[in-house]
């Protein structure tokens, strides 16, 4: 008795329909090694579906904070994938890693001398103080500090009554992070302007502009902006990396460890620098001196 004929392989273009349903369902790993083994029989029909499975994965992966297994994902995708198409998702990439590096670096600090993180009523009576001309102690802007931390990346417990100010500006300072970390500066300038200069927050709208200075080339703005810190602020520690870009000495009370600088120095420069993006994809220093560009 003769054996049963295997069935015949699918073929190629139902190989290509599986992955694309892969693709619709989000299921990046699947789709790409599927691809992968595609590519063997047809390069033509394939490699435009594993170029999106790497693409999908490396956002993913971006979204949830994964940057050095996107990176590695990066790697690889540079190789199959257009230039351009790789310089957009690193671009995507480095401002992940700058929304990051703002979080972490504002963090409130741990241990017995950390500061508490108020409510929002408590919060609220702090602004009230401040507008009606009272000097704040430093203490008090600690815990202002610690409060818009902790409510960086989430929402914030709903106040009892009318929404205090400070509260929109709260929520104008966490979108204008975001749109800082993607580049989107002009967006980030609109959200910041309607703080006034008595907001409780406008030391978070001048740190915020001194980094969009920083990245439009705009040195001596960028440097005023960061000056006007506290020196021992949690800001203050967070510009350190942009100091260093901007070639300006950092005070003694901000210096970060090595490993947080050089950290720092990646998210906001990548690996060669910061400045103004031209359409060119170089990044101009001024004064004529310019970089290859990170996009």
């Amino acid at each position: 008795m003769k054996p049963a004929a295997s069935s015949p392989p699918p073929s190629v273009s139902a190989v290509a329909d599986r992955v694309r349903t892969l693709l619709d369902a989000k299921q990046w790993r699947k789709a790409r090694d599927e691809a992968k083994q595609g590519c063997k029989a047809d390069k033509a029909k394939f490699l435009p579906l594993l170029i999106e499975a790497n693409t999908g994965l490396t956002r993913e992966m971006i979204a949830k904070k994964q940057i050095s297994e996107a990176e590695q994902v990066l790697a690889y995708l540079a190789t199959i994938a257009p230039k351009e198409f790789v310089d957009e998702l690193k671009k995507e990439m480095l401002g992940q890693k700058e929304v990051q590096l703002a979080q972490q670096s504002v963090v409130r600090p741990q241990g017995a001398g950390a500061a508490r993180v108020p409510t929002v009523e408590e919060v609220a009576g702090l602004a009230a103080r401040l507008g009606s001309g009272e000097e704040l102690a430093a203490s008090d802007w600690s815990r202002v500090d610690a409060w818009v931390a902790d409510g960086l990346g989430r929402n914030l417990p709903a106040p009892k009554g009318e929404v205090p100010q400070v509260v929109q500006d709260m929520t104008a300072v966490s979108r204008a992070i975001d749109a800082v970390g993607a580049g989107n500066f002009s967006e980030a300038q609109d959200l910041l302007r309607p703080l006034s200069l008595r907001s409780l927050l406008q030391h978070w709208k001048a740190f915020l502009r001194a980094v969009i200075f920083s990245h439009q080339g705009e040195r001596e703005k960028a440097l005023r902006g960061f000056r006007s810190l506290e020196p021992s602020s949690l800001l203050s520690r967070a510009s350190a990396p942009y100091l260093a870009l901007l070639k300006e000495p950092i005070p003694l009370e901000s210096k970060p460890s090595d490993e947080q600088l050089a950290f720092g120095l990646l998210a906001v420069g990548g690996r060669s620098g910061m400045g103004r993006r031209s359409r060119k994809g170089r990044i101009s220093l001024g004064q004529g001196r310019s970089l290859p560009g990170v996009s």
